[in-house]
């Protein structure tokens, strides 16, 4: 073995993003994961649309989700504008959500609390975002039953609609 791998295996995991400009339109993003030594281990190409962010039409970001399980947590991660957030949508009764997005165009984001058939169940308060983007909303789980839910984030703007869905599993 090498010296120190055995270290580096041990070390938890930092978390790692990747932020680039890119002109509105289709894109092609390659993705290669290399070993240690350099050698790929896998790979990846994923076509994406960019949305162009300056037309007066209402748009929403890709939500982002991040898990916490106590008040000192969630006060650290919103007013922490370079939190990673995580990429599973599995969660447990006593965890809380912080959802953070932006809001492109002049519109308010509503956002609402979904059983698995669409069914809304709750309004959700959205405001303003402390750090990390404009608008943030908390989801407690603890009142929630265990199950598979979707959070839709709608805007209404003058000339169209946006919406996203976050899906989530809340377990025991």
């Amino acid at each position: 073995t090498r010296p120190g791998a055995a270290a580096a295996a041990s070390a938890a995991p930092v978390a790692q993003r990747l932020v680039f400009d890119a002109s509105p339109g289709e894109l092609e993003l390659r993705l290669s994961v290399e070993g240690v030594g350099g050698g790929v281990l896998d790979s990846e190409i994923r076509r994406m649309t960019v949305p162009d962010l300056t037309t007066p039409d209402a748009a929403v970001s890709t939500p982002r989700v991040y898990r916490v399980r106590t008040a000192r947590e969630l006060q650290a991660i919103a007013s922490d504008a370079t939190a990673v957030p995580t990429a599973g949508r599995e969660f447990s009764r006593t965890e809380r959500l912080l959802i953070r997005f932006d809001v492109y165009g002049n519109a308010a984001p509503t956002a609402v609390l979904l059983n698995r058939n669409g069914q809304k169940m709750a309004d959700l308060p959205v405001g303003p975002a402390t750090a990390g983007g404009s608008h943030q909303l908390e989801v407690g789980l603890a009142a929630i039953a265990s199950g598979e839910y979707l959070v839709e984030i709608s805007l209404q703007g003058a000339t169209s609609e946006a919406k996203e869905l976050i899906p989530l599993r809340v377990g025991t």
